[in-house]
């Protein structure tokens, strides 16, 4: 009896494990305001479209950073949102040539806040000898972090946008880097934040917000169904509309 026990937990076991290898994993940022699950934000709904169907997806939330680590460490199949620059996975020495990257959702673009009444950044020169706060989400820290240094401009990385707008409220920041779209979304909660002014002719870098995932079949199928969502979503201006809400 002992013996058939063990057999058969042998056997649900391996039936686990080979159903689990026909899903695609995919690990999700907490981006407050925009990918937050407790106030259903605007990337939230686009995937909520994306996915509608997909029975073989199964997703876990988290924080930034632990998220991420989950994707570098292949205990996830894809993240979002992903990185498509190749010196962003290069740093981590994580192999580019490996990695599928999706279909741009949009292109945002990293913006410097300052205090209401304040002289908007114009420039990164305008910092030099100030001190910058930015949230974890920031995909291009390495890069911008160096150009921050170079100008002798000190960077402060916080878990969140409001912490960083905290810190511009007590001086401790001339001001906070965080892309548009990420601050449009959280003022739709907290409209306060929408006080907060940047140069809109100026943008300390620019990336695009994708779904990354390590390359295998069932990843491959996977990008392709979200290419083909995301294609679809723009032609009927959909994507514009939840972006736009």
């Amino acid at each position: 009896m002992k013996f058939g026990l063990i057999i058969l937990v042998f056997i649900l076991s391996f039936h686990a494990k080979a159903s689990d290898d026909t899903k695609v994993n995919v690990a999700i940022t907490n981006i407050e305001g925009l990918l937050d699950e407790q106030s259903s934000g605007a990337y939230d709904v686009v995937l909520e479209r994306i996915l509608e169907g997909q029975n073989n997806v199964s997703v876990m939330r988290g924080p930034i950073l632990r998220i991420r680590r989950l994707f570098y460490g292949r205990k996830a199949d894809c993240l979002f949102v992903g990185i498509n620059h190749p010196e962003y996975y290069h740093y981590r020495n994580l192999p580019f040539d490996e990695v599928l990257i999706s279909a741009s959702l949009k292109t945002i673009r990293l913006r410097l806040y300052t205090l209401p009444g304040v002289e908007t950044i114009g420039d990164i020169e305008d910092l030099r000898g100030k001190a910058v706060a930015y949230a974890s989400g920031v995909s291009s820290l390495e890069e911008f972090s160096r150009v921050f240094a170079s100008r002798d401009i000190e960077t402060l990385r916080v878990e969140k946008n409001l912490q960083a707008f905290q810190m511009l409220e007590f001086g401790r920041v001339a001001a906070v880097a965080a892309y548009g779209l990420d601050i449009k979304e959280l003022s739709r909660h907290l409209p306060d934040v929408a006080k907060y002014q940047h140069d809109p002719d100026f943008f300390a870098s620019e990336s695009e917000d994708v779904m990354a995932c390590w390359r295998s079949p069932k990843t491959e199928a996977f990008v392709k169904h979200f290419n083909q969502k995301v294609a679809l979503l723009k032609e009927t201006g959909e994507l514009h509309e939840i972006l736009n809400r």
